[in-house]
Order: C-alpha cells, then sequence, then structure tokens
C-alpha cells in the first residue's frame, strides 16, 4: 500500500514539475513575443521621429526658398523702378553693372549650394607644405629636415577675402535681385572659416567627403573598362566565328584604316 502512495506521490510531483516547466515556457515565450513588440514600437516610434524632422527641414527650406524668392522679385521690381527714371547713358551703366553683380552672386551661391565654404568667400583652401625628412649618411651623420608651409590660407586671409566679398555682395551695393540671399551664404562661411575649431571640423568633413567621392568614382571607372572589355572580348568571339580564316586580314586592315 504504502509502494502504491509513493509511486502516486511521484507521479503527481512529475506531474507538477511539468506543468510548471510548461507556464515556464509559455511564460517567457510571451514575454519575448512582448519584448519585440515594444521593440518593433520603439523602433516605428524613432522612424515617425526621424521622418518628422525631416519634414520640418523640408518645410522650413521650402519656406525659406520662397521667401528667397518673393525677395528677389522685389528687388528686381525696385531696380526696374530704378531704371525708368533714368536716361539712357544711365541705364547702359546700370545694367552693365547689374550683369557683374548677378556674376558674382551665382558664384556664390553656386559654391554655397555645394557646401563650399571656401568657394562662398571666392579663395581656396591652400595647405601646400613639404614634411619634415631624416637624413641618415652611411649611419654617420644623421639629421632631420624640418617641414615648410609653403602656402597655406589664414585667419587674415579669410578675414581680408569677407571683407571684400561683403562689399561686393552687399544689398545696398549689388542690384541682383538674389544678392540678400548670397550675403547670408557670404556671412555664414565667414563665421565658420573664421572659428578655428569649426574650420578643422568642416576640412575634416571636406577631406572625407572627397575621398570617399574619389573611391566611388574609381569603382565606377573599374566598372565601366570591365564591361568594356567584356563587350570587346564578345564581338572578336563573334568575328572569330563569322569571318573564320579572314578574321587576322580583316583585323589588320581595319587597324591600319583606324
Amino acid at each position: 500500500m504504502r509502494d502504491n502512495d509513493s509511486e502516486a506521490d511521484e507521479y503527481v510531483r512529475q506531474v507538477i514539475e511539468e506543468d510548471q516547466d510548461h507556464y515556464y515556457d509559455e511564460y517567457h515565450a510571451d514575454e519575448s513575443v512582448y519584448q519585440e513588440g515594444d521593440n518593433e514600437e520603439e523602433e516605428e516610434e524613432e522612424e515617425e521621429i526621424i521622418d518628422e524632422g525631416q519634414r520640418r527641414r523640408n518645410e522650413e527650406e521650402r519656406l525659406a526658398r520662397e521667401a528667397a524668392t518673393r525677395l528677389a522679385e522685389k528687388r528686381e521690381r525696385e531696380f526696374q523702378s530704378e531704371l525708368d527714371r533714368m536716361d539712357e547713358e544711365q541705364k547702359k551703366k546700370a545694367l552693365k553693372q547689374k550683369k557683374i553683380d548677378g556674376r558674382i552672386v551665382q558664384s556664390v551661391l553656386k559654391a554655397a549650394k555645394h557646401n563650399n565654404l571656401y568657394g562662398i568667400l571666392g579663395i581656396r583652401n591652400w595647405k601646400i607644405r613639404i614634411p619634415s625628412r631624416e637624413i641618415n649618411i652611411a649611419s654617420l651623420i644623421k639629421f632631420t629636415i624640418p617641414g615648410i608651409s609653403i602656402k597655406e590660407t589664414s585667419e587674415r586671409d579669410i578675414r581680408k577675402q569677407f571683407r571684400t566679398r561683403a562689399m561686393q555682395i552687399h544689398p545696398d551695393k549689388n542690384k541682383d535681385g538674389r544678392a540678400q540671399e548670397a550675403f547670408i551664404a557670404v556671412e555664414n562661411a565667414a563665421a565658420i572659416l573664421s572659428d578655428k575649431q569649426q574650420r578643422n571640423i568642416y576640412d575634416e568633413e571636406n577631406k572625407l567627403y572627397r575621398s570617399n567621392r574619389l573611391q566611388a568614382n574609381r569603382r565606377l571607372m573599374t566598372t565601366i573598362i570591365l564591361s568594356a572589355w567584356n563587350v570587346i572580348r564578345r564581338v572578336v568571339k563573334i568575328l572569330k566565328t563569322f569571318l573564320g580564316p579572314f578574321f587576322v586580314p580583316v583585323s589588320i586592315v581595319l587597324a591600319m584604316i583606324i
């Protein structure tokens, strides 16, 4: 009888343990589902925040473009009114100067579109430097030639060019419709390049961008060359099959003609 009771107790214990294991597995499975659901919701919220931020930036850029366009149209109307009050000689001079002003403005805005801060100010970022070099003569005489800078754009150059550019592009002097927009771009460029820390950050980002672009161009050129070579090989193979024994003389004739 005791054996039967002990067997029954053992059976009950196994059933309880199996139920507990089953409950534990189901609980953690549900918990992982909830966690995955929470992660997906968090990712969706982050994407919505990013999308909303991008939409806001796009809207701000659109409004800024519209404001710049309205201001340009207003300035053009004002210039036309000034022309109406001039005689022929004055009109001729004013139109000639406006053409010069327009070229300067277009140059600034083109550089601003490509985020070329140096181009906005009308200067080049010169960094021509000869690195230091160690000289070793027969392991007896050793010395180092220090590096020297041949040409480097200084903060003084930037400030000087900013003053020159500001005078050329100032809306009170420059009669182009988009002079105000260009003047803001000049001020922003000068503010960044005049700050040593911001200028270094800009130079490093620009250097990385040029490096990535150069690598991309190399990969593209390699792909084009390989594709062209494969096409040439297929054409040669087809010509060999079609011309048979006449392939070599025909190729020689074609080479002489070319």
